[in-house]
């Protein structure tokens, strides 16, 4: 994923400090398959840098980004994982930081999968399903984060999200990148569904 340090806003309603926009754009991309269906990002595609329109309607994206906010800024979208090609195919010229950010371990990157399903499948008294739904989602977004930074010949700064939410892992951030820390756009107060619980 590429964060900078600062996110633009909070105002996903379904994803911790996710932009709406990206997440709009993102879901637009992965949901083309020629078939005129639409996929959401449970059921994503691969998003080649070849693709022209993905690389256009990202650097539509930055361009916003840009002309609305001053200084350095950054995204945090899961749905990057699939569109990593394009991605870098439209920032080549920027300056721009790769940082991937993972979870400590597969059973917190599951469960979190599990907390983001729609009410009507976690109520459905099948735990053992679910937790292999998820598991199976988990792995193809970390497949397609290998297959991503691989065909782009990029190593990215890895922490997990873990470390993330603490002082300490955002003064390595500091330390690598420079970056201003407490990092203003990290709330580990904040939820999926911005109620402060749990992240």
């Amino acid at each position: 994923m590429f964060v900078g340090s600062d996110s633009p806003d909070l105002d996903s309603p379904s994803g911790n400090q996710e932009d709406a926009l990206a997440r709009l754009v993102h879901n637009r991309l992965m949901g083309r398959n020629g078939l005129g269906k639409i996929c959401n990002w449970d059921n994503p595609r691969y998003v080649l840098g070849s693709n022209p329109d993905a690389v256009q309607h990202i650097k539509a994206y930055i361009n916003f980004r840009i002309r609305n906010h001053t200084g350095s800024w950054g995204l945090k979208d899961p749905r990057l994982s699939f569109l990593i090609e394009p991605w870098h195919m439209a920032t080549q010229a920027m300056p721009v930081y790769w940082i991937h950010i993972y979870r400590e371990n597969k059973d917190a990157m599951v469960r979190s999968l599990i907390a983001m399903l729609p009410a009507k499948l976690r109520y459905c008294k099948d735990d053992q399903g679910l937790y292999r739904l998820a598991a199976n989602w988990a792995e193809t977004y970390v497949l397609a984060i290998e297959l991503g930074f691989a065909r782009i010949g990029i190593q990215p700064y890895q922490l997990t999200y873990e470390e993330l939410l603490t002082l300490e892992g955002q003064a390595r951030l500091s330390k690598q990148f420079k970056f201003q820390v407490p990092i203003r756009c990290i709330r580990p107060d904040l939820n999926r569904k911005g109620d402060r619980t749990f992240c």
